[in-house]
């Protein structure tokens, strides 16, 4: 190849490469146990907003698809605590993932460990890549807080886990403020090198805001409630036109169904939306007024 009229060096190469590299991640998370003391209707919110992952996995991936590298991980602090993993909503599928890791399938790991892998992974690639990746930070900040928390001291674990409990109305009456972030555009993870975050769901909605049979094929599947839904399972049964595709949701598998999705727009040669967009499926409009125009 050349490089302004002359041959790369390897290292001028090595840095064009990793341009071209996509990380594509998936997490499955489960929470604190202690959020069996809130009341049932604040579970599921705080589920999500609570994420502690179990099961990572990511791959690299060139432009056109071509996977050069793809890791999976039990988090071994997290999968070996049984009360934790029983609040995970994939809970059932502890057996699966125990012959998966003894026929070598999936690794179990320290998260430090983990991260450690998964940070040299992001400093050889361009582009962080995830199916609702605000999730997955998310799952992964708090993930290290929660280790952090409970590999300490247990005075320290016991009012950490007492604030977590807390609503933000009585955390505001002790004083605490909410932190108001800008959509952020990149990630990083223990202080490295940010790189150029990609929400493959932002890039789907926005890829289908008007594409007229995506939406005629969930109103007549009935994939939708107030709005048409666009999760990474569904916009991948429409591509494959199979409305009995499931996803395995195991981090791994799920990755390689997103990087596929990324992949298949990409090819399309449409511009790729960058950072985080709040709610895209909101692109598509409701379902209300698309049912009034058919």
């Amino acid at each position: 190849m050349c490089y302004n009229g002359r041959k790369q060096t390897e290292k001028e190469l090595m840095e064009e490469l990793k341009r071209t590299l996509y990380l594509v991640l998936d997490t499955e998370t489960a929470t604190i146990p202690e959020y069996a003391q809130l009341p049932e209707e604040r579970q599921k919110d705080f589920a999500i907003w609570h994420p502690i992952i179990y099961d990572i996995g990511w791959l690299l991936m060139e432009r056109n698809g071509n996977i050069v590298k793809q890791k999976s991980y039990l988090v071994s602090e997290t999968f070996g605590n049984v009360r934790l993993f029983q609040t995970a909503y994939y809970k059932e599928k502890r057996n699966q993932y125990l012959a998966d890791w003894k026929q070598g399938l999936i690794k179990l790991e320290t998260w430090d460990n983990i991260m450690k892998e998964l940070q040299a992974d992001m400093e050889a690639s361009g582009y962080f890549c995830a199916y609702n990746a605000s999730f997955d930070m998310r799952a992964i900040r708090y993930t290290e807080r929660y280790i952090s928390a409970v590999y300490g001291d247990m005075e320290v674990y016991g009012r950490w886990i007492e604030w977590q409990l807390l609503t933000e109305e009585e955390k505001k009456a002790r004083g605490w403020v909410k932190s108001e972030h800008p959509e952020e555009t990149t990630f990083s993870i223990r202080g490295g090198k940010p790189i150029v975050l990609i929400d493959i769901w932002a890039v789907a909605c926005d890829f289908l805001k008007n594409n007229e049979k995506y939406k005629a094929f969930c109103y007549n599947f009935r994939h939708y409630n107030k709005y048409f839904k666009t999760n990474a399972e569904i916009v991948y049964r429409f591509f494959m036109q199979n409305d009995h595709f499931e996803e395995a949701h195991t981090a791994l598998e799920d990755a390689k169904i997103e990087s596929w999705l990324l992949t298949h727009f990409i090819e399309r040669k449409k511009a790729i939306k960058k950072g985080i967009t709040t709610h895209p499926y909101l692109m598509l409009g409701s379902i209300k007024s698309y049912a009034e125009k058919v």
